[in-house]
Order: C-alpha cells, then structure tokens, then sequence
C-alpha cells in the first residue's frame, strides 16, 4: 500500500504519469473533472513534497487514500488523491489539488498536516468503534446532505478540522463572527481562534 503511495507522488513530482502501472481501462478524475493521466495538472506543477499526511485503506472497497503537502514551485498545495488497484495495476485515480486563494477567512495550513493529534494516533478500544454502516450514514450526511440532521450528537468540546490542520481565526474576526464567545474559544500559541 505505502509502496503505491510513493509511487504515485514519484511520478508526479517526476512528471511521469507514464512510469505508473494503469489498468488498460482506467477512470481518472482531477478537482472532480475527468482527465487522462497526461493531461492532469498535478503532473506537471509540483517541484517536491513538503508532508506526507496520513494514509487510509479501505479493504472493503478496496481503496487507498492519503493527503500530502506537495511544494508547487515555492508554494504549499494540499494534494489529497484516492486510488483502487485491480490485479497489481490502478483501475481508479482520484486527485484533489488545493491552494490558497484568499477567498475565506479560514487560515491555510497545509505545512500542518504532519501535526496530526495525538488522539487521532490511537487505537479505537473495543465497544466503542463506529459499524461501516455507522461511518457510511455519517459520510451521507457529510457528502450528500439528504440526512434533514446529523446522525450523532456532537460534542461541545469537537473543533473543525479542515485542510492540513485546525480551522482557525483571526481574533478580531472571530469576535465579530461570535461576539464575546469568541473569548471563550481556545487559541493556538500564535493566538489564533480554534473554531468548533
């Protein structure tokens, strides 16, 4: 599994969409658009990788997918990619490229993806892991909204994380969100605001 994931960010750092062992009949998609392996942006732009994130393997559907901080040319971009191997060869690429554009208020963090919380690092004990059936109903509320609320309760102390790290805010920005509850939210070392 981690042998393919290297794989694939050799050959896009490398520029080789080619060097990648593909199933004669494959489905490739980028930023949720279809494409052929050449012609996918993420080929061509990236200088190096900055992080590895995490890697996820779903046995079941038989998918394996893993996040990077990737360095495009002096420049962080989150990369976030999905694959299915069919017979030793990939039958499904999936790649998300992300960057900074300013357009939210929302820090961007993707030189934070190898800060990954302790919590997150730990076995789930016995009795308490989510069924696929429990993770399914919450992705289908996540993904395609037809839930009317969310499945599960959530905790008072439970914090957005989104794009390499804790989502944060600015103070003044938060308080002008919040109001004085924003006073109440923890704030990282650089003072930033942690949303819930």
């Amino acid at each position: 599994m981690k042998e393919m994931v290297n794989r694939i960010l050799n050959a896009i750092v490398a520029h080789e969409p080619e060097s990648l062992p593909m199933a004669d009949t494959y489905t490739a998609m980028e930023n949720v658009k279809a494409a052929a392996l050449p012609m996918m942006a993420c080929f061509r732009v990236f200088t190096g990788i900055r992080q590895m994130g995490m890697v996820f393997a779903d046995p079941v559907q038989n998918s394996v997918f893993f996040y990077a901080d990737m360095d495009e040319n002096g420049n962080d971009t989150l990369l976030y990619a999905r694959y299915v191997m069919e017979e030793g060869r990939i039958a499904e690429l999936e790649v998300n490229l992300i960057r900074a554009r300013g357009d939210a208020g929302f820090q961007y963090s993707p030189n934070e993806v190898k800060d990954i919380p302790e919590s997150w690092l730990k076995p789930i004990p016995e009795g308490q892991r989510c069924t696929r059936d429990e993770l399914l109903a919450v992705a289908d509320y996540i993904y395609t909204g037809k839930a009317k609320q969310f499945p599960y309760p959530i905790a008072d102390d439970c914090f957005l994380m989104e794009n390499g790290s804790m989502v944060k805010e600015n103070p003044d920005y938060a308080e002008a969100m919040w109001g004085s509850e924003a006073a109440k939210l923890p704030r990282t070392k650089e003072g930033l605001v942690c949303i819930p």
